[in-house]
């Protein structure tokens, strides 16, 4: 299952950013009308609150690490998987941000095409 769940999550991450990508070079309806503000204060709590929820996994380090074949890795594997989390993150909000401006809705599927979020939910629900 936690395979699964990965590949499922990468797989999401790699069709939003490439549709958004796709849909600012090809300069569709939402991305020409998208108007950028270096802070968007009113936005923020619900932006630390989802920082909060993607890295609040740190209750179950402790249970984790003691059953780690090899304990001492545990700061190795602790950074690889913040790292990836992390670069996920980035990556959607760079390209939506840019793709969608202001109009970026939360969660970021909301701003793709209706058929590309039905697509992708056939993808991951038949494999």
């Amino acid at each position: 299952m936690d395979i699964l769940g990965a590949c499922a999550t990468i797989g999401v991450v790699s069709i939003t950013v490439g549709m958004s990508v796709k849909m600012l070079l090809s300069h569709t309806a939402a991305t020409v009308t998208a108007t950028h503000k270096l802070v968007n204060w009113a936005k923020l709590p619900l932006a630390l609150a989802t920082i909060s929820f993607a890295y609040g996994g740190n209750v179950i380090y402790p249970h984790v690490e003691q059953s780690m074949r090899y304990p001492r890795q545990w700061t190795k594997a602790l950074w690889s998987a913040l790292m990836v989390c992390f670069v996920m993150y980035i990556s959607i909000a760079f390209a939506g941000y840019a793709a969608f401006g202001h109009e970026t809705l939360s969660p970021i599927l909301r701003n793709l095409p209706s058929g590309t979020v039905y697509h992708l939910i056939l993808f991951f629900a038949f494999q």
